[in-house]
């Protein structure tokens, strides 16, 4: 007996299906540092409004206001990173939502930096005081 040579060829093994296995591990892992970030609230410092003022535009006054959910105890205020433009020295301040203060300094007033209870915030200036 002779086997016969059949003129097609055999048929290719079935194509597996494209998977988005990748797609789907990278939507995850973002979805989950999303939720985690969100949960841990990571760069969430304190919701200040901070305005320079001073007498006869010298800038050399800053005005903080607390637009906040809760309360913020103003521990710190660092003016332009310079020692002599440190605000009058006061203990620290609680503002509770609403609440503003006012923090004088012997310099013209570019940047500042406020520490409180829930982290820091930095704020610049330029250009002419209101």
């Amino acid at each position: 007996m002779t086997d016969q040579i059949s003129p097609n060829p055999p048929p290719l093994p079935a194509e597996k299906p494209k998977t988005r296995r990748g797609l789907k591990v990278l939507i995850g892992f973002c979805a989950a540092a999303f939720l985690i970030a969100n949960l841990l609230k990571l760069g969430s410092g304190p919701k200040l409004e901070v305005e320079r003022t001073g007498f006869f535009h010298q800038g050399n006054i800053i005005k903080v206001l607390n637009v906040g959910d809760k309360e913020v105890t103003v521990t710190a205020v660092t003016v332009n990173d310079r020692p002599d433009c440190r605000p009058n020295e006061q203990e620290s301040v609680t503002l509770k939502v609403g609440e503003s203060m006012i923090f004088p300094s012997a310099c013209r007033i570019v940047r500042a930096d406020i520490q409180t209870d829930q982290g820091r915030a930095s704020f610049t200036f330029s250009g002419p005081p209101d």
